[in-house]
């Protein structure tokens, strides 16, 4: 549906959010670069350069954390 290309280098983590709305794509070491897609219209959500400021290398498993929970500690449509 969409190219996302972004990534200089090799792509080498991807996961979907539970929700199948967004997709994580993290590149690997020489990228250094992790995105947040919209799948609904391919745009950029959030971007972070993960290597060097937060890794010092590529990770190797990507997970959502869930959602946010409210005040009460039940599930909200946020991440």
């Amino acid at each position: 549906m969409f190219r996302l290309s972004e990534h200089d280098y090799e792509v080498t983590l991807l996961a979907f959010s539970y929700d199948d709305k967004l997709l994580l794509s993290c590149g690997n070491s020489l990228d250094g670069k992790l995105f947040i897609w919209n799948i609904a219209n391919g745009h950029i959500v959030s971007s972070l350069n993960i290597i060097p400021s937060v890794f010092s290398e590529a990770p190797r498993s990507l997970i959502w954390g869930g959602f946010a929970k409210d005040y009460k500690g039940r599930n909200t449509t946020d991440y």
